[in-house]
């Protein structure tokens, strides 16, 4: 038997690997290449990444091309056509077989381009491999980060990357569910939706980043749609803020309860219910501005507290 000698057993093992790891592309027993290419020709969009690309159809020559992860064009590679043949597999992806015996493969700069274009796509997948695994180990960071702010203890159980740009799902062991955009490893997640348990379709719990600050936006059952603004440091001094998240996430204990309630029962002591007639206007505004923030806290009391021992002590004039 006839065995390879070392230098072609390394290169045969090297190709192996990148076809491998790179769907779509095979060597074909005539020492030819088959790739299938996705059909891409808008280049005012982002081209998938991982893919090559049909990105030109001509009438003599067709341009294959990929995409790093970032969007960046990398590589081309022209392939007349008569020296291959190109099939549609479906409306959306195409099949191009260059034959071993063609005369412009055949040429070895040819074959070398091709080879170099499979293997810059190689490279770039494994680069980009290494950059989500760094970057699922800084979300895993950051959610432990956060959570513990929040003071919801958890261990994350997955974190996979989604169809979108800089977007992935974080599995935690309570059940909790978080779409997260993280778009570099040394920025803290710029936004995240939370989900009571993965099998809820729309969030609970959405976080934004901006201008250095955090806003909170709450889709409740219980209550109309809330919103607050906070930096991540500060949300146990807010206590609005902190309950409203234990809440719209199904945590909530009876301590959460009793600590909200009291600070509603301060909110309302500092309240002065009086005749509102000679105060200034600055100070009317003032006081409506109080009466609203007041009501808020109470339609969030209403959800656990009964209506009856509420009213004895809430301001009769901000009742309506």
């Amino acid at each position: 038997m006839k065995i390879l000698n070392f230098k072609n057993f390394i290169l045969n093992e090297a190709t192996s690997q990148i076809y491998d790891e790179i769907s779509g592309v095979n060597s074909m027993s005539d020492n030819g290449y088959e790739l299938e290419a996705e059909k891409f020709d808008n280049e005012n969009h982002t081209a998938p990444f991982g893919k090559i690309l049909l990105t030109k159809n001509l009438a003599n020559n067709i341009r294959l091309s990929f995409n790093n992860y970032k969007g960046k064009k990398i590589s081309d590679l022209w392939i007349p056509k008569d020296h291959c043949d190109v099939s549609d597999i479906n409306d959306d992806t195409t099949k191009i077989t260059i034959p071993g015996n063609s005369a412009w493969l055949e040429i070895d700069d040819n074959r070398s381009k091709v080879e170099d274009f499979i293997e810059d796509l190689y490279n770039s997948k494994m680069r980009e491999k290494l950059y989500s695994g760094d970057l699922v180990d800084t979300i895993r960071d950051d959610i432990y980060f956060i959570m513990n702010i929040i003071g919801i203890p958890c261990e994350v159980i997955d974190v996979k990357k989604l169809d979108g740009d800089n977007e992935y799902e974080v599995i935690l062991d309570n059940g909790i569910s978080i779409d997260v955009n993280k778009k570099s490893s040394e920025h803290l997640i710029g936004s995240f939706k939370m989900y009571k348990n993965k099998g809820e379709s729309s969030p609970s719990v959405e976080i934004k980043s901006k201008n250095g600050k955090h806003n909170f936006y709450f889709y409740n059952e219980d209550l109309p749609n809330l919103d607050d603004e906070s930096d991540l440091s500060d949300i146990k001094k807010n206590r609005r803020l902190y309950y409203l998240l234990k809440k719209s996430l199904g945590v909530d204990d009876n301590d959460d309860r009793e600590n909200f309630y009291k600070y509603f029962e301060e909110k309302l002591g500092n309240f002065k219910d009086e005749n509102d007639t000679n105060l200034s206007p600055e100070m009317k505004k003032s006081r409506i501005d109080d009466g609203k923030k007041l009501k808020d806290l109470k339609n969030i009391a209403n959800t656990f507290k009964n209506e009856d021992e509420i009213r004895k002590i809430f301001p009769k004039n901000l009742v309506n």
